[in-house]
């Protein structure tokens, strides 16, 4: 039982990319003669499905966005929970800063539109050198200084090595939510900011006790959301993404974003976890991988973020929690029922239910390095 176990392990890491001990990949700005993945151009060369079809991130275009008034508002639940001891696990692990916690009862989102309850992994940060790029997503080609994923895993899948785990489209849900710069720093993030002077060495984890923080403290007031089928936004790459991209940004200032860019990546191959979904309870396997992030002399994080990719057929929904034109929309763009019909209207419905306390909060609107816990993950930038 044990050998078919660790057989089943070794096929399923090599199936997804894992298994490249030699290989290096990171952000670096300049073309590599030989090939190297330590761009993102060549991610592919290495990570095959950094290539193919369905990839993240993407420029959100409004010309591509259709209302759908049949999704829902997603339902936050439990995200106003603390984690136990009120203690959280902070992590700089070359590639981002990484948080996560175990709870009693793990936030999860359910509804809108999802295929499935999914329960919450981690989160994570994507930033640039500048205040003026930095997130992953576009929206109608305007950056944003600073992307927050929260990644969320299908609820019964992966859990142990005796069940697999079940790589397929949406094993994943990722809400994705920008900020934008304001000249007062935000209290809400600030205690994240003013911890990571105790991270600015690559994988040396703290534990930070945040007796005021919950995940809602990362939500905007305004959850009306875009919704799209993709991928994670670092190697392997693997398409099992439902995107969920927020539409109102929170704020930042220039002095929590400098925090960012002061933590330092890998400069030597380093062993680091090999699972990627960071599932809690579960053990690690590590794997030896040699690799390095960014080409700066200064070895410091200051851009960990992938371009945008090809949108190809797939589609983008938006979810309007008035069925109004939302953000940069062009009064033009139809719903999908007056697409039918052929037809504009102002067409209104009902807002969907109010937000829900405690065990639900609700949402009306939304990769990177995960890897850390179980078999796919250290880290996950999307």
């Amino acid at each position: 039982m044990l050998l078919h176990l660790v057989g089943s392990l070794v096929v399923l890491l090599a199936s997804c990319g894992f298994v490249k001990a030699s290989e290096k990949w990171g952000y670096s700005s300049e073309e590599e003669e030989d090939g190297s993945p330590r761009t993102p151009a060549n991610w592919s060369l290495s990570y095959p499905n950094c290539g193919r079809h369905n990839q993240s991130p993407i420029n959100i275009d409004s010309k591509y966005v259709t209302v759908d008034r049949s999704l829902e508002e997603i339902l936050f639940v439990d995200y106003d929970d603390y984690p136990t001891n009120q203690t959280w696990k902070l992590l700089n692990n070359g590639h981002t800063v990484q948080l996560q916690a175990n709870f009693s009862h793990p936030p999860q989102l359910h509804a809108g539109g999802l295929n499935a309850k999914y329960e919450f992994i981690q989160m994570h940060f994507h930033w640039g050198e500048d205040d003026f790029e930095g997130s992953e997503h576009r929206i109608n080609s305007r950056k944003y200084p600073l992307e927050l994923h929260l990644v969320h895993k299908r609820r019964g899948s992966g859990r142990t090595l005796a069940t697999g785990i079940d790589i397929k489209a949406s094993l994943l849900a990722v809400v994705g939510i920008f900020f934008d710069l304001q000249v007062d720093d935000n209290e809400d993030i600030k205690p994240i900011t003013d911890a990571l002077s105790r991270i600015v060495n690559p994988d040396e984890p703290v534990l930070i006790d945040l007796p005021t923080f919950t995940l809602q403290s990362l939500l905007p007031v305004q959850r009306d959301y875009f919704r799209y089928d993709g991928s994670l936004t670092t190697p392997p790459c693997d398409a099992v993404v439902q995107w969920s991209v927020l539409s109102q940004a929170l704020s930042i200032s220039t002095a929590q974003l400098t925090s960012f860019r002061k933590l330092r990546h890998h400069t030597h191959g380093t062993t680091v976890p090999a699972a990627y979904l960071n599932l809690n309870n579960v053990t690690a396997v590590e794997v030896a991988v040699n690799e390095t992030a960014l080409h700066d002399e200064d070895n410091y994080i200051i851009r960990n973020f992938r371009p945008v990719q090809d949108l190809g057929d797939r589609r983008i929904l938006q979810y309007s929690s008035t069925n109004a034109a939302r953000v940069d929309r062009p009064p033009s763009m139809a719903t999908e029922t007056e697409a039918e019909s052929g037809a504009a209207k102002d067409g209104s419905s009902s807002s969907p239910g109010k937000s829900k306390k405690n065990s639900a909060a609700a949402v009306g609107g939304g990769w990177s390095v995960v890897l850390s816990t179980m078999v796919l993950a250290a880290f996950f930038r999307f």
